[in-house]
């Protein structure tokens, strides 16, 4: 395991309406110096930025961003010559530079490591490239298939196991605590933005017949993708207090891969581990909406963390769309499986419920930063557990358990998981 990991910096660019109007007039480069600046406003003691020994970033990966663009990164943020590694690893990119980031604090090969994920829109090339490459050009894309088209795959396959009213019930009620918890941050892409659905009346139309006003009323709400950079600043755990009195410490990470096209289940030659009986599959229903690597990086964080899941205070989790959020819930062991849609339909993802969830406003009301989405997640978890929320703290947050995802269709070919704590 190494030394103890402490975050003792923490922050991210502004999502809000204000600022997005200014996106097409700022380069990737300012936006990833925005959020180094954030970062260290919110060193307590303060830090020298000189005192950065080395620098972790990622993005998505389908930008016309250059070979170079470490060095321009580097020169971005003023740390010239510090060296830096970029990754690209889709939407779990963050949680893969984190992974890096803690593993070169740990090993004690530098002493202040920042960690960056970042994103943009506009350098992009070609959009229809960045949709196409979500999913495996190979074995998808030549067949048709692109982002999309996964996504829409991945739903059937899940209202198939939860029912469909009862997961459409549950994304509705998602997506409305979603509001509500957005709107208590002033950071959030749709702070400000009142809720333009309630559940009475979508579920009276769904359950009326009226299925296209249904969708078009849900599309209208649905979430905002948007530019954006956020990260944190890792130390030695001993170091911590000379930077902060309430530093947040990372108890473990964990990355994980499966292969990133959607037949692979059915197929995949190695047989090294029992898919079925990882993710807790009945019997004939494991496909790869199942998302093994997220139950390996949870089991195994859980594990490295020396807690159990019931230990969990909160989490921040990859929750882009309904599937890929219960299977990141489910990983967690905390509700029997297949019962994802009643939790969150019961509640017990808000703030007062039993593993209140996507406390920032989550992914889609926060705003989407793909290279960020991990990160943007992880700085929630540390607000959360420094008492820095305000009007959406959660009541307890001794432990919390951050998760990102992504590959084959945005959901879960790639999964981090990490496990942070206050004391």
């Amino acid at each position: 395991m190494g030394r103890r990991v402490a975050i003792v910096g923490f922050g991210s660019t502004d999502n809000s309406y204000e600022q997005r109007k200014k996106d097409d007039l700022r380069p990737w480069r300012t936006k990833i110096a925005d959020a180094f600046y954030d970062i260290l406003a919110n060193v307590d003691k303060g830090i020298d930025p000189k005192d950065v020994q080395y620098v972790v970033t990622n993005y998505h990966g389908e930008a016309s961003v250059e070979g170079g663009s470490p060095a321009e990164i580097i020169d971005a943020l003023g740390l010239a010559p510090t060296g830096h590694s970029l990754i690209t690893d889709q939407c779990t990119g963050s949680g893969t530079s984190l992974f890096d980031a803690y593993a070169i604090l740990a090993s004690g090969l530098h002493d202040v490591v920042l960690q960056i994920g970042w994103d943009t829109r506009y350098d992009l090339l070609n959009r229809a490239d960045k949709r196409s490459l979500q999913s495996n050009v190979d074995f998808d894309y030549h067949f048709g298939f692109d982002h999309y088209h996964v996504t829409d795959i991945y739903d059937v396959l899940t209202y198939r196991k939860y029912g469909k009213r009862d997961s459409l019930e549950a994304q509705i009620t998602y997506l409305i605590q979603s509001y509500w918890y957005a709107n208590r941050n002033p950071k959030a892409a749709w702070y400000g933005v009142p809720c333009p659905i309630k559940k009475d009346e979508m579920m009276s139309l769904l359950d009326g017949g009226q299925e296209e006003e249904f969708w078009r009323r849900l599309r209208r709400a649905g979430y905002l993708s948007v530019d954006g950079a956020s990260g944190v600043i890792l130390v030695p755990a001993e170091d911590a207090k000379k930077y902060t009195d309430t530093p947040v410490y990372i108890e473990a990470v964990s990355q994980k891969n499966t292969p990133n096209y959607v037949a692979w289940p059915m197929h995949y030659p190695v047989k090294k581990y029992p898919w079925a009986s990882i993710v807790n599959a009945a019997p004939g229903k494991f496909d790869f909406s199942d998302a093994p690597a997220v139950w390996l990086s949870t089991e195994e964080a859980l594990k490295k963390a020396k807690i159990e899941p019931k230990d969990a205070d909160f989490a921040e989790v990859y929750d882009m769309d309904i599937a890929t959020l219960y299977v990141n819930l489910e990983s967690l062991r905390i509700f029997p499986r297949y019962q994802a849609a009643r939790f969150i339909i019961e509640g017990e993802t808000a703030i007062d419920g039993r593993l209140p969830c996507g406390t920032h406003g989550g992914l889609g009301g926060f705003g989407k930063v793909s290279g960020a989405d991990f990160s943007n997640c992880l700085v929630e978890a540390v607000i959360q557990l420094r008492g820095e929320a305000g009007k959406r703290q959660v009541p307890k947050h001794d432990v919390a358990i951050v998760k990102g995802n992504g590959g084959v269709g945005g959901g879960t070919a790639m999964s981090s998981t990490a496990v942070l704590r206050r004391e």
